[in-house]
């Protein structure tokens, strides 16, 4: 009897060592420890969406109109994520109210001009994603993401009445690709009949030339964004 109730005790001591391992790897994960960790061992940079705006001390903006799309970076772990614009430079935010320029905080992102600073967000969310198994990150806009895989969805709605549609591209052996999941249309490289999605179809075609995958994501970032 003593010794039934013993390896009883042993049991609900292992099982309560596996539970607490599981809750701090749990947040070890959620909390960027693993990327701290890595970091340590040279393996890894410190994330951009690891840059702490409550810190900023100096003065913040309002912007007023925007000239270029607002990018969130969506972290995907529980973390307040932070959202980028160009205007004469590139600055950021954790709330899309006030903003800062990305002098001494983000300097992967001084003295970039829209096209380097972009490139460099794509990037990031790519090699992010690439270190992550789940909960990878993605890169978004009001109507255009991109996640890690490098797959760019496009919504557009032009009018409340007309159902929304969705356009997924991606690029692939020197080639820009699309579908529409929402058309049932499966990945090619033209479109079968023209005009059949009304506006977004010139937008379509035109993707479909670009042999560059920094300028078609820039074209989808920028012009997809106009479309509505």
């Amino acid at each position: 009897m003593a010794e039934e109730v013993s390896n009883q005790l042993i049991k609900l001591a292992l099982g309560l060592f596996v539970i607490v391992a599981i809750a701090a790897g749990i947040y070890i994960f959620f909390s960027g420890g693993v990327t701290d960790w890595l970091k340590s061992l040279g393996g890894s940079s410190m994330p951009v969406e690891n840059t702490d705006f409550s810190k900023v001390t100096e003065p913040k903006e309002e912007i007023i109109s925007f000239n270029y799309p607002v990018f969130e970076y969506k972290d995907r772990r529980f973390r307040r994520n932070l959202f980028y614009t160009f205007t004469d430079s590139w600055k950021f935010s954790d709330n899309k109210q006030e903003w800062a320029d990305v002098d001494k905080y983000i300097p992967e992102l001084t003295d970039k001009d829209y096209s380097q600073g972009l490139k460099f967000l794509i990037d990031k969310t790519i090699s992010q994603g690439n270190e992550r198994v789940w909960l990878k990150p993605i890169l978004s806009t009001k109507y255009v993401d991109m996640n890690s895989n490098k797959e760019f969805s496009l919504s557009y709605k032009k009018t409340q009445a007309d159902p929304s549609k969705t356009f997924v591209f991606k690029f692939e052996n020197g080639k820009w690709l699309w579908k529409s999941p929402s058309a049932g249309l499966d990945w090619a490289d033209k479109i079968a009949v023209a005009g059949f999605f009304g506006e977004p179809t010139d937008f379509v075609e035109k993707m479909l030339t670009i042999d560059e995958f920094y300028e078609g994501g820039e074209i989808l970032f920028t012009e997809g964004n106009t479309l509505q």
